[in-house]
């Protein structure tokens, strides 16, 4: 699909799905969309914007309601999509979402929220970063056991980048059972593999996300561009008595657990500043 002005999005968007459930709509672009206009109660939190910040958070809410209307929401074309007093895109009664966008990339996800009860996306371009950059986001992002656990034959650069992507997923995902900001070091992954990191909680959030929950994240790194997704199906939460995942299968517990996106059991339980910036509602970031 090339979309007017917007290149070859099909990619993308199509990465994004791959990595998702099919309940969740997408919707991806490669070029902000210049036309796209800001309904009235989406106005007021551009107001302090310049041209290309208010370009793009513009193309943000046409993307998402085009991924409305995908999801099935009656009346998406004159749907807006505020923001909340924490910057938070607040989506209509029945819908979660997440936003995202990089260097000229947007995403948008779009999920029934009974199809789903946490949904987060993450967009990054590789190109951004240099040296010291990959530095920064080793130090400020990666805990000391994710920079041991690294496989060896995954390049520093990407393998961080996937880290710091995931996490933002993952705030997105969990914001709206925390309802405040929590810092990078409140998720560690515990397995690291090939398309795909499980996470663990060490802190509790909230109490569906007490310490110890797990919660799995897909992640692809193809052509210089990042892409990580969480979506958490079933019930919010329940009690387990052991975890069937690849690499803690030794792991026994009665905590709650939520289920895997791709249907197996998963594990365990339910800002600080960067140097990227872009994603709708991530850490240490403005919502758009």
């Amino acid at each position: 699909m090339r979309e007017p002005g917007g290149g070859d999005a099909s990619g993308l968007a199509l990465r994004l799905r791959g990595l998702l459930p099919p309940q969740v709509a997408v919707v991806a672009r490669t070029a902000p969309l210049h036309r796209a206009r800001l309904l009235a109660a989406e106005r007021p939190a551009a107001r302090s914007m310049g041209r290309a910040r208010r370009s793009e958070f513009a193309t943000g809410r046409a993307l998402a309601r085009e991924a409305m209307g995908r999801a099935g929401h009656i009346g998406h074309a004159a749907q807006a999509l505020p923001v909340g007093a924490h910057r938070q895109p607040l989506w209509p009664e029945g819908l979660l979402g997440s936003i995202s966008h990089s260097e000229g990339l947007f995403a948008v996800a779009v999920a029934p929220a009974d199809g789903c009860w946490a949904l987060g996306i993450d967009v990054e371009r590789l190109a951004r970063l240099g040296p010291r950059r990959v530095a920064a986001l080793r130090s400020v992002v990666l805990t000391e056991a994710e920079r041991r656990a690294a496989p060896r034959d995954t390049p520093d650069d990407v393998r961080a980048l996937e880290i710091f992507s995931a996490k933002e997923a993952v705030f997105k995902a969990l914001y709206g059972h925390v309802g405040r900001y929590f810092g990078f070091m409140a998720a560690e992954a515990v397995e690291q593999g090939p398309g795909r990191l499980l996470f663990r909680l060490t802190e509790t959030l909230a109490p569906l996300l007490p310490v110890g929950t797990l919660i799995p994240v897909r992640v692809s790194s193809q052509d210089g561009v990042t892409v990580a997704a969480v979506c958490l199906e079933g019930a919010p939460a329940r009690p387990v008595r052991r975890i069937d995942h690849p690499g803690i299968t030794r792991d026994r517990t009665d905590r709650l657990v939520p289920t895997w996106t791709q249907g197996a059991i998963a594990p365990a339980g339910p800002p600080p500043p960067t140097t990227l910036e872009g994603s709708e509602q991530g850490w240490g970031r403005s919502a758009h």
